[in-house]
């Protein structure tokens, strides 16, 4: 190896990488390895013999542990810790640590965290675990900073065998809800610091002081002992401003939910897990045994749910926490029946690969922070007055490019024979609009509100794809429709006859393409409807080939609709002219 070789560099036979900190070669037959602080990686050799290993870094270095047979790995003092919790699900068989002098190995590791070797101390929650965490029944005691590098926790659930809640154990900026299980008649409400918790306070313009910090949830019939344990440590009235009582943790047929507040103005019911094959809130009331006052989905409480295609979430639903949907692969269409405010958690509409919209009733909506959409897909809001916001700590690249849409006063979902239509409601306008439908619907086409608004516009791409049998729109509902988007019904199951009238006034491009079961279309109205296209030279499907065309298309008005399409239609050329009416109309 020339020592010039600006790309590698050996020592003691290790070849490392030109910047000295990778190890990208060992000899198969060396025993010992001694690895510099510098180094934030080492590849391990199939079939190596390596014995003993010396690392210097307090961080531990990327490796393949599964390489490694029993190898004594000497690690600097005070870093037992971050090794255990770096190595510590592929530590078995692979790697001995070895300690200094003075070392604390007080420490066992599972999925749920970093525990004391008894497992009585909670010293380091996953950094994987999302939205509620159960602490352990056998945990005593929290540690200071145990949720500080837990950033998807939200809420936190403590069992009454905790004792000792240490300083600064539960003031991770994520944390928004604590449930303690501690009371007074089992002398078990746990000891507290004054930083035990992030407590802030909001001067008010009326010269009033609020106090923000976690809700924190305790027994019914509680809040007073617990004042009285806590006041002279955080102060009567913050006690007073954080604490509230009665909350109940339940699991039933596979749906976990925690009731908050029963029975007064607070009362509300968090959605904790489904099980993947819950399809809807009718079917989750089911499987509970009672209707619920849902008022938050938790933070992947639908993960990776595959029979989910249509979501409409409760008027009383107004929060939707982190990755609350993620991975729901069948997911197209979310509702919410929500009037006033919405709150979308962070990421809570990430990973839905086949999300074709959302759509909210609610007035005022609140993106947190980190709840990026990208405008992969449409938002749709109320028109009017509609207010939706970020946090003011919003900064790039954070902050979400929504592509939000207000054009209708509600979103209402009607069922076909199999899957739904979506509509949009316009209270000025009388009407209502086609938005779109999930790819399994069927059946003939029907209204909102029994019939109540008319279908005026049928909107790009509405029913694109769609269609696991046949969809039909009988003329009475064909008849009030004005504007047809682009590709509204492409490649659509789309069937029968189609008869539009007077009332229709622009036909979007490929409206009508390659829907194979489409028979025939009736434009009645006196004047035609103008051929809307994106760019010049782009025609229209339902043109005037000389070949069988595919749909029979039929007008009020053959020489009128001749001089007034004939540019736009497929096939078209002068001498063209005179066979148009033969073969199309």
């Amino acid at each position: 190896m020339s020592e010039y070789s600006p790309f590698f560099q050996a020592n003691d036979g290790v070849l490392y990488n030109g910047t000295g900190d990778q190890i990208v070669g060992i000899p198969l037959n060396k025993t010992t390895l001694d690895v510099p602080e510098e180094v934030e990686r080492i590849d391990i050799p199939y079939l190596n013999s390596l014995q003993e290993i010396t690392l210097h870094s307090m961080t531990p270095p990327s490796m393949d542990l599964g390489m490694l047979d029993h190898v004594k790995v000497h690690i600097p003092l005070g870093s037992y810790r971050n090794y255990l919790t770096a190595w510590g699900n592929r530590l078995d068989g692979h790697v001995i640590f070895v300690t200094e002098e003075g070392e604390n190995t007080d420490y066992s590791i599972t999925k749920d965290g970093v525990f004391s070797a008894d497992g009585r101390i909670l010293r380091q929650a996953s950094e994987s675990c999302y939205g509620l965490y159960v602490v352990p029944d056998q945990v005593e005691q929290i540690e200071a900073d145990a949720f500080a590098e837990s950033e998807h926790i939200d809420s936190v659930m403590i069992p009454d065998a905790v004792k000792v809640l240490d300083p600064e154990s539960m003031n991770a900026s994520g944390i928004e809800r604590i449930y303690l299980y501690g009371s007074d008649e089992t002398d078990t409400i746990p000891s507290i610091s004054e930083d035990t918790f992030a407590i802030g306070e909001i001067a008010e313009d009326d010269g009033e002081t609020e106090f923000s910090g976690p809700e924190i949830w305790v027994p019914e019939g509680q809040k007073e002992a617990y004042i009285e344990a806590w006041k002279d440590v955080l102060g009567a009235e913050i006690a007073e401003a954080l604490i509230h009582e009665g909350f109940s943790y339940q699991t039933e047929n596979g749906i976990t939910w925690l009731e908050t507040g029963m029975g007064t103005d607070e009362e509300g019911t968090a959605l904790i897990h489904v099980e993947p094959d819950v399809s809807s809130f009718d079917e989750i009331n089911d499987l509970v045994g009672k209707e619920l006052n849902w008022t938050r989905i938790g933070a992947r409480a639908f993960d990776l749910n595959f029979s989910m295609i249509l979501l409409e979430l409760p008027e009383t639903v107004t929060e939707i926490d982190t990755e609350a949907f993620s991975r729901c692969i069948a997911l197209e269409v979310i509702l919410s029946d929500a009037e006033e405010y919405l709150q979308i958690g962070r990421d809570a509409l990430a990973n839905i690969t086949s999300l074709k919209f959302v759509a909210s009733n609610a007035m005022e909506i609140l993106f947190e922070r980190g709840s990026n959409i990208r405008g992969r897909f449409p938002f749709y809001v109320p028109e009017g007055n509609i207010q939706y916001y970020y946090p003011d700590d919003y900064v790039e690249p954070y902050l979400p490019t929504v592509t939000v849409v207000g054009f209708c006063n509600s979103y209402t979902a009607v069922p076909g024979d199999e899957g739904y239509f979506v509509y949009g409601l316009s209270d000025m306008m009388g009407s209502c609009t086609l938005m779109g439908a999930t790819s399994d619907v069927s059946g003939t086409v029907s209204l909102p509100a029994d019939g109540e608004y008319p279908l005026k516009t049928i909107m790009y791409g509405a029913l694109y794809q769609c269609g696991e049998g046949e969809i039909r729109i009988p003329e009475e509902i064909a008849a009030t429709v004005s504007e047809i988007g682009r590709e509204a019904f492409a490649g659509s199951y789309i069937a029968g006859d189609l008869t539009f009238t007077d009332a229709l006034t622009s036909v979007g491009t490929d409206a009508f393409s390659d829907c194979e079961m489409l028979e025939s279309i009736h434009f009645n109205g006196e004047i035609p409807p103008a051929l809307i296209f994106p760019t010049p030279g782009v025609a229209y499907q339902f043109g005037f080939d000389t070949a069988d065309p595919q749909i029979e298309i039929t007008v009020s008005d053959p020489e009128v609709y001749r001089e007034d399409w004939k540019y736009y239609l497929s096939g078209y050329t002068p001498s063209a002219l005179d066979s148009m009416k033969d073969e199309i109309m």
